[in-house]
């Protein structure tokens, strides 16, 4: 809501005479004729002055002033002084209000209007800044610059103190040009004549500018006061999320260099203070958003002062874990996958050295396929029937026997790897080849040649029983890498 000089000539049943304003000019306060008149910004908003009876008094004692009277709209009730009169007085007003209120009457009318429209302004501010701190807690600041942007109906640029740009809602190029040039003071045309800019951060202390503008082509009190209270908790926002930020990278280098340096794990954990005890792979994954499977993490190692070595790889939650704490983490998967999130799944590899994790982490990446397959919250690697059963019972010369039934598909290849990947997932899907190749997100027919293909390779028939399982035994004595 806004009130216009066309809502004040509606409240007091008058007459509005414009004089160089628009009817939809919005005001910006309320004085009297026994006040000192104070000029508004003349591109925000008049001021209107109340005539109580002392109208020729006050123009008298205003003209000998040296500041100008630009922006007063008088509002007078229409036996008091006639209209020529006051075009006569002065060419400095904006417009005149002739009201059929008088008195007392009059007053209250215009200030119940400018108090509606002042807790109007506090509501909207109130619930914007609401929804943008909701929206920060999940998003963070691409979330808040874009229900900003929504919510004064136009785009929002928010850059850093370098003029770099950290994200943008409904912004296009021009407008991202424009928002460079008004932030840093840049002799350009700028396109947009209602921008605004706000500063993120202190003097001292900056971190950014926001740059926001409005479709509209005024600017508005509660969308100036919308983007500064944006601005803030953008700045808020962007503090906290540096911490957060480096330890995510730490971790990830952490989990890179455990997965890649045999020689290194050892020093690197003990930097850490994480103790060189065996340690077993997890992976979590569920169709729920990243901040909630970190933060369903962070819970848990909180709760039992268990390592924070896990990172986010290829869609999945990698991590290790130490060997006693596998029961408490698999009890705390199933009991949120019960009351918050029905599609969480874990796989878990085996306790392994810490120069072997790459081994473990690949175990944990097979029981986690299995899990989501059977659509079980948890499980584990070596409770898998045919690694409980058959592979676990081998040594490694017979796994390596058993292993070379898939013949030329372990090699190393790009080829090689997608048609290990395309059997795994027909043997997960029985056979079925329309769920196969869904799951794969490839035509029926593709399908079709690659198994083809396979069965060449191995020489085993893939239409019967025997073969199917014999090349499923296969895939479980492949050495984990």
């Amino acid at each position: 809501m806004t009130v216009d000089l066309d809502a004040v000539a509606r409240s007091a049943q008058g007459t509005l005479h414009l004089l160089n304003v628009d009817r939809l000019t919005r005001v910006e306060g309320l004085l009297t004729t026994q006040d000192d008149y104070v000029p508004p910004n003349r591109e925000n908003g008049v001021i209107l002055v109340l005539d109580m009876g002392n109208l020729p008094d006050w123009l008298k004692r205003e003209r000998k002033r040296d500041e100008p009277r630009e922006g007063a709209v008088i509002v007078t009730p229409r036996s008091l002084v006639s209209l020529g009169e006051l075009l006569e007085e002065e060419e400095q007003q904006p417009a005149i209000v002739r009201a059929s209120l008088t008195g007392d009457s009059l007053r209250w009318r215009i200030q119940s209007l400018l108090a509606e429209d002042a807790a109007a302004h506090d509501r909207i501010i109130v619930h914007g800044l609401r929804a943008m701190t909701r929206t920060a807690r999940i998003g963070g600041v691409p979330a808040v610059v874009s229900e900003l942007a929504n919510r004064i109906e136009g785009w929002a640029v928010l850059l850093d103190a370098q003029g770099h740009l950290m994200a943008s809602a409904r912004a296009g190029r021009l407008h991202i040009d424009d928002a460079l040039a008004v932030a840093f003071g840049r002799q350009v045309r700028v396109r947009h004549k209602s921008i605004q800019t706000h500063q993120v951060g202190t003097d001292g202390d900056l971190a950014g500018y926001l740059v926001v503008a409005s479709r509209e082509h005024h600017e508005s009190s509660h969308k100036r006061d919308l983007a500064a209270h944006a601005a803030g908790l953008l700045d808020l926002i962007v503090r906290k999320q540096r911490p957060k930020q480096s330890e995510m990278i730490g971790r990830e280098l952490l989990l890179e260099s455990l997965l890649n340096g045999r020689t290194t794990a050892e020093p690197i954990l003990q930097r850490w203070g994480i103790p060189t005890t065996p340690l077993a792979a997890f992976a979590l994954s569920s169709r729920a958003r990243i901040s909630d499977l970190n933060r369903l993490l962070h819970e848990w190692i909180e709760e039992t002062n268990g390592e924070d070595i896990f990172a986010l790889t290829q869609g999945v939650m990698l991590g290790f874990v130490r060997e006693d704490l596998i029961p408490s983490l698999s009890a705390f998967v199933t009991a949120q996958a019960r009351e918050r999130f029905e599609d969480v799944h874990l796989g878990v590899g085996e306790p392994v050295p810490v120069e072997h994790l790459r081994r473990s982490a690949g175990q944990a990446m097979h029981a986690l396929q299995v899990a989501r397959n059977e659509r079980v919250p948890v499980r584990s690697y070596s409770a898998l029937p045919s690694i409980t059963y058959v592979v676990n019972s081998l040594n490694q010369l017979q796994l390596t026997q058993l292993s070379g039934v898939l013949g030329r598909l372990v090699d190393s290849t790009a080829e090689n790897q997608e048609l290990l990947r395309t059997l795994e997932f027909y043997l997960l899907h029985h056979g079925v080849h329309r769920v196969t190749a869904a799951a794969l997100g490839i035509h029926r027919q593709t399908l079709v040649g690659r198994l083809s293909v396979i069965e060449e390779a191995t020489e085993v028939n893939l239409d019967t029983a025997d073969g199917r399982a014999t090349l499923w035994l296969a895939l479980r004595a492949l050495p984990v890498k």
